[in-house]
């Protein structure tokens, strides 16, 4: 009789050190290197990438595989510590996301702390879905993109209309198992477009995380 025995999830750190960031050019950004790989599934990624910078302690890693285990998927992991320096932004993420849009290998993604504001975080949620293919003008149709199973936007700028943008991708997507939106100064009309809008139209979403949003998060 054969036993079964769970793959282990590997996470890509990378990490920017001051030295690498004093010598990039100006439009350099930290997520360049892996743009190509993601956009041809290389198979170095080895299902996760992590660009996380340690701004607190509230940096959390998806533990994927109780994810995958069918748990409620908000299970955490210590990832390992980041020395970056350079955040990914929105020109970063722009860039990134654009790539993701054709990768069917990339399956947990970790941006915390990375200074992305509506612009970068717009650009990935819609590279979490795209018009179908029997799309007319008159009806337009969507279908899922990416294999994502897990995405942690936590401590960045993604405001309302960043979080208006994830709760139509949440409608679309297929594949997102753990959104993690926490600290990212989205008041009422972002927490219930994605509650309202997002949630009640998805069938494979087990965690959304919102903690220190709705002004909670605010200077002052």
């Amino acid at each position: 009789m054969m036993s079964s025995k769970r793959s282990e999830i590997r996470i890509q750190k990378v990490v920017i050190s001051a030295k690498d960031a004093a010598s990039s050019s100006t439009n350099a950004n930290v997520v360049d290197p892996w743009v190509p790989r993601v956009r041809h599934d290389d198979e170095y990624l080895e299902q996760g990438l992590d660009f996380s910078r340690p701004l607190s302690a509230s940096h959390d890693f998806i533990d994927s595989e109780s994810v995958e285990d069918g748990n409620d998927g908000c299970n955490t992991i210590t990832p390992v510590v980041s020395r970056n320096v350079l955040a990914v932004g929105d020109v970063g993420a722009v860039r990134l996301a654009k790539a993701l849009s054709f990768n069917t290998n990339l399956l947990h993604l970790n941006l915390a702390g990375n200074e992305i504001g509506a612009e970068g975080a717009l650009a990935i949620a819609k590279s979490l879905f795209s018009p179908a293919a029997s799309s007319t003008s008159k009806r337009e149709k969507y279908q899922s993109n990416t294999a994502l199973k897990s995405l942690n936007l936590s401590n960045n700028l993604v405001s309302d209309e960043g979080a208006n943008a994830f709760a139509k991708a949440l409608r679309h997507n297929a594949s997102l198992a753990v959104l993690n939106l926490s600290r990212n100064r989205i008041n009422t009309t972002g927490v219930v477009g994605l509650l309202e809008q997002g949630l009640m139209n998805n069938q494979t979403l087990k965690c959304l995380k919102l903690e220190g949003n709705l002004g909670q998060n605010k200077d002052g």
